[in-house]
């Protein structure tokens, strides 16, 4: 066995591409939230609670918003896009439906917003949610009866008590325990895929907001229990086929396969054709046209129906587009299926909106019920950090259209004592990786640090805060009247960590090592061993590294059987394999893992580096003093370069690195690297 067949760099595949999408999709969203802040940084309309709209018509004429969006899409943030469809609709005609660039580079193909068919992706939720309110309107669900009485013999695991409704399924309020299954799910239909990845109730449903994906799989799963038929068949001829919509599938028919443009990479390269999983998926399958999507919206901004046909009665989509969920009144989060991305360029107007991410689509739906508007667009290639597509396209529409005067918020004094309740640790409901920190500044103020970098809070209310930006911050009390939740603005809220009250007998506050322990132990990460110790200076092993650093991810292990022959009931198992369908790790050519022989630090270096490219990484340069092999010189170089490494590890005279990458790893270094990974930038 040679550590070249232990670490040897390889990319996902396409099945892990795909396994994987969750958790890019998540970073793509995370990130979003900072570029939210920078761009609002340099526009005059951002949002604020006190934003006065001024008097607009919004769109009105078809040559007037061609004219609108052919300036937009010729504007350089979307130079690096393939293809687009962009829809306006207003007052119960569509105004715009028009194809940007290409469904096929290469073969020069131009995007037709009548036949090009895409993936929406997420935006099938909301019409999962009509389903669901139909049924509503013929009394076969009750929205706010405990699902049990609709899953048969399925049964859904509750850590908390209190009933479990549709509705809670259907606002991403569950207090589910995980949003999004483990990696490599694989099952043919949605029930069996419900059966074997059953989520757990973990907070009282209908407290928290969570992006949650399983819920939706479940309001697919409620269908299917209750009208006997597959979700897909049910919504088609229910949904689709009154609105006309003969575009669309809820599942990869022969047509849309012929329809379908290609997607592209953020590099420019054509993605190979891929499924998702299960096929008939009610939280992201739906396949689509501009043209169709435009009769879904304006079916819901006039009153339900379409072309004489009624999908839901008036008093149904007005719940439907009414927000049901806020962190602070004003904030919005959620209604039935929709979200509330993009708050600062609401301009003060009642928006509700849905996007959409598959490798290769990225989308994006709002509606103004308010003013008979709606528009959605799609690119065949996803969001990029630089250059936010679907942002970029709202704001610039909604500050065209719905511009807003905008007076600064009244900033309030409070006394250090009145912001130390809103001082600590809060983990991403969704994204249990992704810790933000609060601490009260003696000016008055909170400062917010993360990955990304620290801010200044001012609070403009009891429960408000606004960034210099004025990108807003709200946080919620539990009903014990304590601080529990952050609302960043994301499609999650972050939750309050509760300090460990264990103390770990071999390391104090003098350690140099101590605040990397310190954070792994906040994380979940660390299990201690006899009499609390950590046993910072002994050597950990293979299984001990994936172990902690898929703990401290604070993600859903697997439940698969080991890729690897000799992990069979091992302690780390599900931890291994967890990261082994991942990418993080790989096996021998004997297919042996070898967990309990010590990790050096260069094979370490090859895990997170495997790591920071799900997460968008590039390479970096770094000089390196010490003897690296071969097939982890750029690992090490990214590790070096990006910081990821003790104070034991210090530059040279001469400015190289001795990173000691054939040394074995001990657990204190094991620690630092894996917190500052977490804690720290992706370069």
């Amino acid at each position: 066995m040679t550590m070249k067949q232990h670490a040897a760099t390889r990319r996902p595949g396409k099945k892990v591409l795909i396994s994987t999408l969750a958790l890019a999709t998540a970073f793509t969203f995370f990130n979003s939230l900072y570029l939210t802040d920078a761009f609002a940084a340099a526009s005059p309309t951002t949002a604020s609670t006190q934003a006065v709209p001024q008097a607009s018509s919004g769109p009105t004429s078809p040559q007037e918003v061609e004219a609108f969006a052919d300036k937009l899409f010729a504007s350089p943030k979307m130079k690096d896009i393939p293809g687009a469809v962009f829809v306006v609709v207003k007052d119960g005609k569509v105004l715009l439906n028009k194809g940007y660039g290409y469904s096929d580079v290469k073969a020069k193909t131009p995007m037709d917003p009548h036949k090009t068919v895409m993936r929406v992706a997420s935006i099938t939720k909301p019409f999962t949610a009509a389903v669901l309110l139909q049924l509503a309107e013929q009394g076969k669900l009750d929205l706010k009866k405990d699902i049990s009485a609709y899953l048969g013999d399925l049964h859904i695991p509750r850590q908390v008590e209190g009933d479990l409704t549709a509705e809670h399924l259907m606002t991403y309020t569950s207090g589910f325990d995980f949003p999004d299954p483990p990696l490599n799910a694989n099952f043919a239909t949605n029930a069996d895929y419900l059966r074997h990845y059953t989520p757990t109730v973990v907070r009282k449903p209908g407290q928290s907001y969570m992006y949650d994906n399983m819920a939706f799989n479940l309001q697919g799963y409620i269908v299917e229990r209750i009208t006997g038929e597959p979700f897909h068949q049910y919504a088609k001829r229910n949904l689709l086929d009154p609105l006309g919509m003969k575009q669309s599938s809820f599942i990869m028919t022969p047509d849309t396969k012929m329809a379908l443009s290609t997607s592209y990479d953020a590099s420019g390269e054509p993605m190979p054709p891929y499924d998702i999983n299960p096929a008939d998926s009610p939280d992201g399958s739906l396949l689509s046209t501009g043209s169709d999507m435009a009769k879904f919206m304006l079916a819901l901004l006039h009153d339900g129906s379409y072309n004489g046909h009624q999908i839901l009665k008036p008093a149904s989509v007005r719940s439907m587009l009414e927000i049901k969920v806020s962190s602070v009144a004003g904030l919005p989060n959620t209604s039935y299926g929709f979200e509330s991305l993009f708050r600062e360029s609401y301009n003060g107007q009642n928006v509700v909106g849905k996007g959409g991410d598959l490798p290769g689509f990225s989308s994006w739906m709002w509606l103004l019920p308010d003013q008979k508007t709606g528009a959605f667009v799609i690119f065949n290639r996803n969001d990029a950090t630089n250059a936010y597509f679907r942002e970029h396209a709202f704001t610039s529409f909604m500050n065209h259209y719905y511009p807003v005067n905008k007076p600064d918020p009244h900033i309030l004094k409070p006394t250090q004592q009145e912001l130390q309740p809103f001082a600590g640790t809060y983990r991403d409901l969704r994204l249990g990786f992704e810790l933000l920190r609060v601490k009260v500044q003696p000016e008055g103020v909170l400062e917010l640090s993360s990955s990304k970098g620290t801010q200044q809070l001012q609070q403009i209310a009891p429960l408000l805060f606004k960034t210099k930006s004025n990108k807003l911050i709200g946080f919620k009390r539990d009903e014990t009247g304590q601080i529990m939740y952050m609302d960043w603005g994301n499609v999650s809220w972050l939750q309050k960590l509760t300090a460990p009250t264990v103390t770990i007998t071999d390391i104090n506050e003098k350690h140099p090592y101590h605040k990397y322990i310190d954070d792994l132990l906040l994380r979940g990460g660390i299990k201690l061993g006899s009499g609390n110790t950590f046993l910072p200076d002994e050597e950990i092993t293979r299984g001990e590294f994936i172990s902690l650093l898929i703990s401290s991810m604070h993600i859903r292990k697997s439940d698969q059987t080991s890729s690897f022959a000799d992990m069979q009931g091992h302690t780390y198992a599900k931890d291994i394999q967890t990261a082994a369908e991942f990418g993080l790790v790989t096996g021998t050519q004997t297919n042996q893992f070898s967990p309990d022989t010590p990790i050096t630090r260069q094979e370490a270096a090859v895990v997170l580096w495997r790591l920071a490219q799900l997460m968008g990484a590039d390479p970096q340069e770094a000089l390196l003093a010490d003897a690296t092999d071969h097939w982890a010189q750029t690992a090490v170089k990214y590790a070096v370069a990006s910081q990821l490494y003790g104070p034991d590890v210090k530059p040279r005279a001469d400015g190289t690195i001795d990173y000691g990458s054939k040394r074995s790893l001990v657990r204190k270094e094991a620690a630092a690297m894996i917190s500052m990974m977490l804690s720290g930038p992706i370069s």
